[in-house]
């Protein structure tokens, strides 16, 4: 039997999401803006959805939008912070570790765009420490030190699990500058309805939600502004284009589904035994990532005399799908930009990242196989065994 050990990737769908998405396949599909009866049953569908999503991400439900894909997500918030923020400063700053749509979109301002006055955008990148972390003050020094529009920062990595110091930083920051957060990592998380931002962007793929809806969350009183008004009437204006709504609805009810936090204390044990036995069994390796200040799903590990791309091949072979390389690139031959920022391995590496429904046996079984996988991988390499 198959096992899917790539869920942040993607994931079979939850059975809340599959039941939400039949129901609205069946009840939603007219237009929600239409005064019809068709019309208003796909409406209360999409403000269900919209109230579920709100609910866990602890947002009000007109704080709330959704987008086709996380891509998509990350790049409209960076557009409409740019529009919004411009006259308070042409400063971003971003951490070294961010998911790559959002380094390019930021990447992009200090490129060539420039605000209606003329001013040229200017980024600064922070760093992080060995585990994949910014050190909280440097980041809110970064943001302080000069007029700035927004600062980007992940409430933790999707590659290697780390959390960000997202909390004291938002603090120390007060107000000077609002925070953009890819909270994808932390869905499903505790805690998640306590994280601070001004601007939230995020994908549930890991929680068995469809990889093609995404949200983009603005709290109220944020200078935000959609970069290509006029828009459509739909998803407040924000987003352009008909919102699909079987597909809405699966990711809230994903996402509402993933709230019961036995769930995340079930996949952080599995992700411990990962983390403990796989150096036991496997000389010249190396977990990365931060050993508690984590979430529940992920672990990468890096090994010596090992192509990833290679490994990962074994060990599909052998019925285990994970990931190598870059965790938001499709090119699993372009060495992770997160790991070079930790100053890790970016060759030889895996990422385990466990669905909603991993299990004990699938990880034992995984454990058991691993160790042959990485001798067979160094034997082809002429690598010690």
């Amino acid at each position: 039997m198959r096992v899917n050990f790539d869920a942040v990737s993607g994931s079979l769908e939850h059975p809340a999401a599959a039941a939400a998405r039949a129901n609205a396949e069946l009840h939603g599909w007219a237009d929600p803006q239409r005064a019809h009866t068709e019309g208003r049953a796909a409406r209360a569908i999409l403000d269900r959805a919209r109230e579920q999503a709100a609910a866990a991400l602890g947002a009000r439900p007109d704080e709330v939008a959704f987008t086709a894909s996380l891509a998509q997500s990350h790049r409209r918030a960076v557009a409409g912070l740019a529009v919004g923020r411009a006259r308070a400063g042409t400063h971003v700053v971003t951490s070294a570790v961010e998911h790559s749509a959002l380094l390019h979109a930021s990447g992009a301002l200090a490129d060539g765009w420039s605000t209606p006055g003329g001013q040229a955008w200017r980024r600064t990148v922070v760093g992080v420490d060995a585990t994949g972390a910014v050190e909280a003050a440097q980041f809110a020094a970064a943001v302080t030190a000069e007029p700035t529009a927004f600062a980007v920062l992940q409430a933790a990595s999707a590659e290697v699990g780390t959390r960000q110091p997202l909390t004291q930083a938002h603090a120390l920051i007060a107000g000077a500058a609002p925070v953009l957060v890819d909270a994808t990592a932390a869905l499903g998380e505790p805690g998640l309805r306590d994280l601070p931002w001004d601007v939230l962007s995020a994908a549930a793929a890991h929680l068995g939600a469809p990889a093609n809806c995404a949200v983009l969350a603005v709290r109220t009183g944020t200078r935000w502004r959609s970069p290509d008004r006029p828009t459509d009437a739909y998803e407040h204006g924000w987003v352009p284009g008909h919102p699909n709504i079987p597909s809405i609805a699966a990711f809230a009810a994903a996402l509402e589904a993933a709230a019961d936090t036995s769930q995340a204390d079930r996949l952080r044990a599995l992700t411990d035994t990962i983390r403990t036995r796989v150096p036991q069994l496997i000389g010249d390796c190396v977990v990365v990532g931060a050993a508690t200040e984590r979430v529940s799903h992920v672990v990468t590990m890096s090994f010596l005399y090992v192509s990833g791309a290679a490994l990962a091949q074994e060990l599909d072979a052998a019925g285990f799908a994970v990931a190598s390389g870059s965790a938001c690139s499709s090119d699993a031959l372009t060495p992770s930009h997160v790991l070079a920022a930790m100053g890790a391995l970016t060759e030889g590496n895996i990422r385990v990242s466990l669905p909603c429904d991993a299990t004990a046996q699938q990880v034992s079984a995984f454990l058991d196989a691993l160790p042959g996988c990485v001798a067979r991988v160094r034997e082809k390499f002429g690598a010690p065994v």
